[in-house]
């Protein structure tokens, strides 16, 4: 079941992180007596929706919806409406996807959610959403794909962001989910484009609040580049106009990985014109002390950039402390 297509008219200002800032999608995290006191409202939506066995999953996504609505409400967010577009994307995607539930559309099962009540308990499912969403002229099928990359971006900046040590396998993440973003700046208004810069300049802090001498950060500074320090990894197509806050910068794990071989081969070309010069001309005593030198630097600058000529023989840490070996 989808909906029709509409349009593609979304405030995306203020989205990240506030659609889902201290909240979290994983219902083991919400255990306790309000959430306890929801499961009671879903035995009869249940048996009105479903047909199948799977209750448990049912009254958990349930919950989890609900728990979303309150955290919007009481969080009192501007951006109202593009909350409550996210709140039916995650409504189709846990309830029309996983159940085909039997209702007409994500806002008539919403509806019949909404109406449900436990007097005892002052339990309701709140409708910020239905006020706040014209359905279905304020509803578009074709925003759920970039909801589901902006899930994947905020999940990935988050694991980034706490988990100790940071590692490169995070690191590779967010930038391939920044990526995928990127590719959508001609399909959307400037407020998108506005909304990749927040979270590139979160990306900027981050970075900034490394402490080289912490466990792991060395290892993983070292993947980025002094320009994406500074100026963070989002690539601007140049045919958009941005706001100053908005940086220009070559990212993603994919092309950083080509520039590190090409500056390996750069390396070995440069060595294998020094020698030649030792050997073959009269200024081999002058040479040799400057390729000294030159080798100690490199060396000392070589924490990320393996040797590719001996890339068989060399074993490293990543910063998990897990240990490879490049075959």
């Amino acid at each position: 079941m989808i909906f029709n297509i509409k349009n593609s008219i979304i405030d995306f200002s203020g989205l990240f992180p506030t659609y889902s800032e201290g909240f979290s999608w994983e219902y083991y995290k919400h255990n306790g007596q309000v959430f306890n006191n929801y499961i009671h409202l879903w035995s009869d939506i249940y048996k009105e929706l479903g047909d199948d066995d799977r209750y448990t999953d049912f009254s958990r996504f349930c919950t989890m919806l609900a728990i979303y609505l309150n955290h919007i409400r009481t969080k009192n967010i501007k951006n109202i409406q593009s909350c409550c577009k996210y709140f039916y994307y995650k409504l189709n995607k846990y309830i029309i996807e996983k159940f085909s539930p039997k209702c007409i559309n994500p806002y008539d099962c919403y509806k019949k959610m909404a109406a449900k009540r436990v007097q005892k308990l002052y339990i309701s499912i709140s409708e910020i959403c239905l006020k706040s969403i014209n359905y279905p002229q304020d509803i578009d099928e074709s925003i759920f794909p970039i909801f589901v990359k902006v899930d994947n971006l905020y999940n990935a900046f988050t694991k980034l962001n706490t988990v100790k040590p940071p590692s490169k396998s995070n690191l590779d993440d967010f930038r391939w989910s920044m990526k995928q973003l990127e590719t959508h700046q001609n399909e959307y208004n400037e407020t998108f484009i506005k909304f990749l810069a927040d979270v590139n300049n979160l990306f900027i802090n981050f970075v900034k609040g490394l402490d080289i001498i912490d466990l792991g950060v060395e290892g993983v500074l070292c993947y980025i580049k002094m320009e994406e320090r500074e100026k963070g990894i989002l690539k601007i197509k140049q045919s958009m106009s941005v706001q100053d806050s908005v940086t220009e910068t070559a990212t993603n794990a994919d092309t950083y990985k080509d520039e590190d071989i090409g500056v390996g081969t750069g390396m070995g070309i440069g060595f294998l014109s020094f020698s030649i010069l030792i050997i073959y001309t009269p200024y081999f005593s002058f040479l040799q002390t400057r390729v000294r030198k030159l080798r100690r630097v490199m060396k000392k600058n070589n924490i990320c950039n393996l040797d590719l000529m001996h890339a068989s023989n060399v074993e490293y840490k990543n910063s998990i402390d897990d240990t490879y070996k490049i075959v």
